[in-house]
């Protein structure tokens, strides 16, 4: 190309894990989907409507979804599913 793009390149590996994070990958599925469904926003505001247990999965209420470790979307998932 000329002139040359001026754009970054990176190789990732990705590795399967033995064991899934969460059993309940359908809430696991709903909490994301929804924690992303309006960006930039506070988890609070998108979750409003929701009795979160915030700091039983140990997150901030101001938080993004960009935030969030996925190991605590795990946690979250985990944690509907033992309430159900």
């Amino acid at each position: 190309f000329s002139p040359s793009p001026r754009v970054d390149s990176a190789m990732i590996y990705l590795r399967r894990r033995e064991r899934p994070l969460t059993a309940n990958i359908e809430g696991l599925d709903g909490i994301v989907r929804k924690a992303f469904s309006q960006k930039r926003k506070m988890l609070r505001h998108v979750f409003k409507e929701d009795d979160v247990p915030w700091a039983q999965i140990g997150i901030v209420q101001t938080d993004r979804a960009e935030d969030i470790s996925v190991n605590l979307y795990a946690k979250w998932s985990n944690l509907i599913a033992n309430n159900t």
